[in-house]
């Protein structure tokens, strides 16, 4: 017999059984298979859950974070809106957007947190120090991780009188709600505190995060 022959068929006969070998140790029975994917669904169920709840208190404190900049832009002792301007706001938008009245500009004209016009006086402080925020806020309202607030600010009473004054959040899901109540509250409800909110209907609800306000239109 000729020898390479032979050796050529010697080989292949090798090589023909590592790759049959090879082949058998890639395969996996039917019962490894369903066992793996029963520990992927353990690990799934678990690990998913967490994720989303994770995510979810990103997003309440990253509104908790917006709201806390926006309540001190507008009466941060020094620098806020309320001190400079000497008036509270009355639209969010007038943290950001210069402020003006008759003698300097067209109507409709932003207006304090009383519902007035702001004076000469007061249009050119806030030009003087203004913005008194770092982004923009436009007069479509404040887009917030959990929904879009209102421009208009809501004081209690609608006075000079000492009282309360509210950045309102239409349409929250009751649980974006109740997690911001416990990140900024504690948890004290949704009747004390600092966040506020009605009744849900359909598990949504309009959302106040409310600040203390002086004597001052």
């Amino acid at each position: 017999m000729n020898r390479s022959y032979s050796k050529e068929r010697t080989h292949l006969s090798l090589y023909g059984a590592v790759g049959k070998s090879y082949s058998a140790r890639r395969a996996f029975s039917l019962p490894e298979v369903i066992v793996a994917l029963t520990i992927v669904m353990v690990v799934a169920a678990v690990a998913l859950p967490n994720l989303a709840g994770h995510l979810d208190q990103k997003r309440i404190d990253a509104t908790a974070s917006l709201l806390a900049e926006v309540r001190d832009g507008l009466s941060s002792p020094g620098t806020g809106f309320r001190q400079v301007v000497n008036a509270n706001a009355g639209q969010l938008s007038e943290l950001t957007a210069q402020i003006w009245n008759a003698n300097s500009g067209i109507a409709p004209f932003p207006t304090n947190s009383c519902g007035a016009n702001f004076t000469n006086g007061q249009v050119n402080s806030w030009d003087n120090a203004g913005p008194y925020l770092g982004f923009f806020i436009p007069a479509t309202g404040l887009v917030t991780p959990i929904g879009v607030a209102n421009d208009v600010l809501q004081r209690i009473p609608n006075s000079a009188t000492a009282g309360v004054v509210r950045i309102v959040i239409p349409n929250v899901a009751e649980s974006d709600a109740t997690m911001l109540d416990e990140t900024v509250d504690g948890g004290g409800g949704a009747a004390t505190g600092t966040i506020l909110w009605d009744p849900p209907a359909a598990g949504i609800v309009t959302l106040r995060y409310q600040m203390p306000i002086n004597n001052r239109c």
